[in-house]
């Protein structure tokens, strides 16, 4: 293969296009979203200058990246497949290579424009000392409660896949429970679905591909699983993958292109600082580095490129602190751990989510806002929740509601509550002709 511009994964997502594949298939097969397919594919396309998936093949070919379909010399299949004269490019393409700066300095002036707008009307205002009546009946059209799970539950797993909640195992009154259900917000009902293979509490779920990933867990002995149990929610069965390097409960977990990411936790004496990185493809785990501290209970999401992992218990105390992973970074042996603005309140047992650059964490008296770039929280109030009620397990749809599972209300018992508020917004913009 001749010396192309192209990173690995950008060579890998190239083939991929020139077997025909869709984002989605590319998605599905990488273990990465189809928003990254896309990233990848405007920089591929901007590297090897070219504006179809058509060309994309062709400069594949010519380059030795696939083979051609006739099995020619990749010269050979270029010459071919190609004019020998390049398209005269249209009076567009030629203002916009000449002018690019000008088109970008625009298209930004017009962001900066639109998000100075947005952040300055009531729906995205930050709270006032003083209470705003205006703003407190805006939340609480928001907010609504859902038809509570079957059975009351802590510490359980919830992901979002394919426009449902999914609730798995969890603390009971009677101890960890296998039980899954899903929710469904077009008949706001729960179906039981299999069990999970182990009953355990203190867990999180992510989504990779078409599955969902729980790890170890809290079992009912008090010890803590290093299992790590996957659900397919288009079979409804359980495939048990390669165990955790470390038995835990009650750590912090993330996914970031098509890898899971998993943060400190409890191991059943003390709190940990380990870090760790699973890869589905290879069905492996790999050390990522430590937490700046040791720290169980933290909750962690990830935005722009980073995980936050935010809060948690050090072992003797709730904390506020916030701090950022670099996945990239740590990939390439540099320091991966950044400190970023503290919560504005201690929390542990907190639930963290992420859209569009905003970072929602789910505390005791309501939800902390982050909105990227500019590391300022601000406080959206519980409106609907009663007072008390805390340890949420949380999964965001793509519709953009932000859904509230279980928990505990003031006694510490387990609630079967499903609450959900409203984060995201359609704002349709209509054309205007002169």
């Amino acid at each position: 293969m001749e010396n192309v511009p192209l990173s690995e994964r950008e060579i890998e997502i190239l083939q991929l296009v020139s077997q025909g594949k869709s984002n989605k298939e590319i998605a599905a097969e990488l273990f990465i979203s189809v928003n990254t397919v896309k990233v990848h594919l405007a920089n591929i396309f901007t590297k090897i200058d070219v504006s179809s998936r058509t060309e994309a093949t062709l400069y594949a070919i010519e380059y030795g990246i696939v083979k051609s379909p006739a099995g020619e010399p990749a010269a050979q299949a270029s010459v071919l497949s190609t004019p020998n004269e390049p398209p005269e490019p249209s009076r567009f393409q030629v203002f916009f290579r000449k002018y690019w700066w000008g088109v970008a300095l625009v298209a930004l002036f017009l962001i900066l424009g639109l998000s100075s707008l947005l952040a300055n009307t009531p729906l995205f205002a930050a709270p006032t000392e003083t209470p705003n009546p205006y703003l407190s009946e805006l939340y609480q059209q928001r907010w609504q409660e859902l038809t509570p799970m079957s059975v009351p539950r802590a510490g359980l797993a919830a992901a979002s896949y394919s426009n449902a909640i999914y609730a798995i195992a969890g603390q009971t009154s009677e101890g960890p429970t296998s039980l899954v259900e899903r929710y469904d917000p077009q008949t706001d009902t729960w179906t039981k679905l299999a069990d999970k293979p182990t009953a355990v509490s203190e867990v999180s779920a992510v989504v990779l591909g078409e599955k969902i990933y729980v790890p170890g867990g809290k079992l009912a002995d008090g010890k803590v699983s290093n299992c790590l149990e996957v659900f397919d929610p288009r079979k409804g069965t359980w495939e048990s993958k390669a165990e955790l390097p470390l038995a835990v409960s009650g750590y912090a977990l993330a996914a970031y292109e098509g890898q899971m990411y998993l943060f400190g936790g409890w191991d059943g004496e003390q709190v940990v600082d380990q870090a760790w990185r699973y890869d589905p493809f290879n069905d492996a785990w790999h050390a990522a580095a430590n937490l700046p501290s040791a720290r169980a209970y933290a909750t962690a999401a990830e935005v722009s490129g980073k995980i936050y992992v935010l809060g948690g218990w050090d072992g003797i105390q709730e904390v506020q602190e916030s701090l950022s992973f670099d996945p990239a970074r740590d990939l390439e042996g540099e320091p991966a751990w950044q400190k970023k603005p503290d919560l504005p309140e201690a929390c542990s047992d907190c639930s963290a989510e992420s859209i569009s650059g905003m970072l929602f964490v789910i505390g005791t008296n309501g939800i902390w806002q982050l909105n990227s770039p500019y590391l300022k929280w601000a406080q959206i109030p519980f409106n609907t929740i009663p007072a008390g009620q805390h340890g949420f397990s949380s999964a965001l749809s793509p519709e953009g509601y932000l859904y509230f599972v279980g928990g505990q209300d003031a006694a510490s018992a387990p609630l079967d509550t499903l609450y959900r508020f409203r984060v995201v917004y359609t704002i349709s913009i209509p054309n205007v002709i002169k």
